[in-house]
């Protein structure tokens, strides 16, 4: 009997330290997977091309005039006389391409006259002779670089063959969020009354927008 008090003691003692032994074990923190993060990219088949864009000053003016400022949004096509938007038509019949902040957007130009605006894939940006510009884009006379010419047999200003604009927000083209590559089709002005000599300036244009989806 005393020898069965014994073991059934032990047994019990060896149970007890056991259970405890197991309570003191520290627990394994679950494993966490990475999250599967996919790098945004520039997508060629979800390119927007919108064409036939018509900028319009919204005033008729002289000349001689000071020509107030059209803030135009890309993506929306909506002009606006407050900042907004990527883009600004300023100067003379507002025919002066500019960004509304240097600080933020790239301003850029490069020629090509076999291209359409639809032609332009990103793999051709990316090797395109670019030249980029921290103050606004005007007329090309006299050896000066701008965005569109001036016609000697019309004496009025008109757009440039193969001359393409290029805007972007970011640090470089590839690190760009968005792109906007832009081909004037036609720039100049109409007159709205021969006899007083007002004007309202005319950018026609095409875009092509990507964006890092």
């Amino acid at each position: 009997m005393k020898t069965k008090h014994i073991l059934s003691l032990t047994f019990a003692l060896f149970v007890a330290f056991t259970a405890c032994k197991k309570d003191n074990d520290p627990t394994e923190d679950p494993k966490t997977e990475e999250p599967n993060t996919v790098e945004p990219k520039i997508e060629e088949s979800k390119a927007i091309v919108k064409t036939d864009i018509l900028v319009e000053s919204p005033t008729a003016l002289k000349q001689a005039d000071t020509w107030p400022e059209i803030f135009y949004d890309l993506d929306a096509q909506k002009s606006s006389a407050t900042k907004s938007g990527q883009v600004i038509f300023t100067g003379g019949f507002n025919l002066n391409l500019a960004v509304t902040d240097f600080d933020t957007y790239k301003l850029g130009m490069f020629n090509d006259v076999n291209k359409n605006i639809e032609d332009i894939t990103f793999e051709y940006l990316k090797t395109a002779q670019i030249a980029y510009y921290t103050e606004p884009l005007g007329l090309e006379y006299n050896g000066s670089i701008g965005w569109y010419g001036y016609n000697m047999t019309t004496h009025k200003p008109s757009a440039i063959e193969g001359r393409f604009a290029i805007i972007y927000k970011g640090e470089s083209l590839e690190k760009a969020e968005k792109i906007y590559v832009i081909k004037p089709t036609s720039i100049g002005y109409i007159t709205i009354d021969a006899t007083a000599k007002t004007y309202k300036g005319q950018v026609n244009f095409g875009v092509k927008i990507y964006t890092k989806q």
